[in-house]
């Protein structure tokens, strides 16, 4: 190259994740909220679903602390979810314990998992009332079955969203060894747990089940924060991440870097991995980089998992580089980062790294 040259590469370490890239003529600012905007743009890319699971054992009947039932709170909770979840989102509703005293194998689905239905949603939540036992680890066995496999990318994240005011009185099959198991054989799956004032043994358990299933432990002091936790997670379900982009393979070393034009570009990239990008340049121009992160549904994230981009100028000097952990906002997992740079004299070679 001589009017151009291969001025930026850029290195990426992402555990589990998957990056979208965003290269062009962009003012920096604008290409990290366009990123933004298209990985987490509504109706793009796979479906997501969700299947609520809800405690209707005989302990609901007991007083929450405002002169309701937990069962009472807890139809209010999903109301107010169906209410905020979009038009014609999947969800459907399973219960346990709700149709008789006793009894291990007493789960059901009320609703099967179709696009939203809000009354009639409504209507089967309200007609659930506590009666049993708490059967947990064989519900979450039935929920997986109430999903549809994953088949031909159509499906995204399938979201089990448990809520419960005590741990599983039934012993078999045990319900953090049936998450882990779930998470392991199904791909895209989480599971969630709202524990509604409950601590303790039951708190352990359904942290346990969470942190088992890939998924996030949600507490509820009260009715309040039921609804509020409730939404947390079924919000999460419904706005799942989708990317946009050409699909582009760094590769581990700088001289064999793909050149990218301007747009956006995606890569799945593996624990450790590091991966180099190259941005070809004239002498005038200037080039904005900016990456988002999001781990594959079902991979866990840690506080040590970050997104690192560096950008380069020559083989091994560094211009700058940005940092950013993969920490838990607005209930989503990402890291986002940018840079900025100028055309060096012709000559010179820039390169440039993201990584976790």
């Amino acid at each position: 190259m001589t009017a151009r040259q291969r001025r930026r590469a850029a290195v990426v370490t992402v555990g589990a994740a998957l990056l979208a890239l965003v290269a062009g003529p962009l003012p920096a600012a604008d290409a990290a909220e366009q990123a933004g905007r298209e990985a987490r743009a509504p109706g793009k890319g796979r479906a997501t679903v969700l299947v609520m699971v809800l405690d209707s054992s005989g302990s609901m009947a007991d007083g929450e602390g405002t002169g309701r039932t937990r069962m009472e709170a807890a139809h209010s909770a999903v109301r107010a979810v169906v209410d905020a979840l979009p038009e014609g989102h999947p969800t459907g509703l399973r219960v346990y314990g709700a149709d008789r005293p006793k009894g291990c194998t007493d789960t059901r689905s009320v609703l099967p998992l179709r696009p939203l239905d809000r009354a009639g949603l409504k209507r089967a939540v309200q007609a659930v009332q506590p009666k049993g036992d708490t059967p947990i680890g064989l519900s979450l066995q039935k929920a997986a079955e109430d999903l549809p496999e994953p088949a031909d990318g159509a499906v995204g994240t399938r979201t089990i969203l448990l809520v419960s005011d005590g741990e599983d009185n039934c012993g078999t099959p045990p319900p953090c060894e049936v998450a882990r198991r779930l998470a392991g054989d199904g791909v895209g799956l989480r599971i969630d747990t709202v524990g509604f004032q409950v601590r303790g043994a039951a708190r352990e358990q359904l942290e346990c089940i969470a942190r088992a299933g890939n998924g996030r432990y949600y507490d509820a002091p009260d009715a309040d924060a039921l609804a509020r936790q409730l939404q947390r997670s079924a919000q999460l379900s419904a706005d799942g991440y989708r990317f946009d982009g050409e699909r582009v393979a760094g590769t581990p070393e700088r001289d064999s870097a793909p050149v990218l034009r301007p747009g956006q570009y995606l890569d799945t990239i593996g624990p450790g991995e590091q991966r180099y990008y190259a941005v070809d340049l004239d002498a005038e121009s200037t080039v904005d980089l900016s990456a988002t992160a999001v781990p594959q549904p079902g991979s866990a994230v840690d506080t040590f998992d970050a997104l690192r981009t560096e950008i380069a100028y020559g083989a091994d000097s560094a211009c700058e580089s940005s940092t950013e952990h993969l920490l838990q906002k607005e209930g989503r997992d990402s890291a986002d980062v940018g840079g900025r740079t100028r055309a060096q004299p012709q000559g010179t070679r820039q390169e440039a790294s993201p990584s976790p």
